[in-house]
């Protein structure tokens, strides 16, 4: 029963990947439009002298890219590092600093986007990570 209810689970978490790359998620980060779009971050209408990065967008890796989907859809909230670890590796991790590592390398993708949009990424001390920031279109 355990293995149908997992591959139930693994197929359902595949359709909703497949349709998250559809969708576009607009969060407002400061005076910042994030926008995620698939797997690519980016910072549509900078000014001139904008970094290039944020024009063109960066393409997240599959464990950042489920971090960033999890706190975005957790807005403001905290999410905790074993919860965290659950939807990366199916099982917590406690000790590891492995977590730590993807959300080190999404604030710093978050900061080629615009520099001090990687602050927004919060650490809340034994609660986890949040990122702080409001809905838009």
């Amino acid at each position: 029963n355990f293995v149908t209810m997992r591959s139930r689970i693994d197929h359902l978490e595949e359709l909703e990947a497949r349709a998250l790359r559809f969708l576009k998620v607009r969060l407002l980060l400061g005076r910042s439009i994030l926008e995620f779009s698939g797997r690519r971050l980016s910072v549509p209408g900078l000014p001139e002298g904008a970094p290039p990065a944020a024009s063109l967008g960066v393409e997240l890796t599959e464990c950042e890219y489920r971090i960033a989907r999890i706190l975005a859809l957790n807005l403001n909230h905290p999410v905790p590092r074993d919860a965290l670890a659950l939807a990366l590796w199916g099982r917590p991790r406690s000790g590891s600093r492995a977590v730590d590592v993807h959300v080190s390398s999404l604030r710093h993708r978050l900061d080629l986007l615009e520099p001090g949009l990687g602050s927004f990424l919060v650490c809340s001390r034994r609660e986890g990570y949040r990122l702080v920031g409001e809905y838009c279109g």
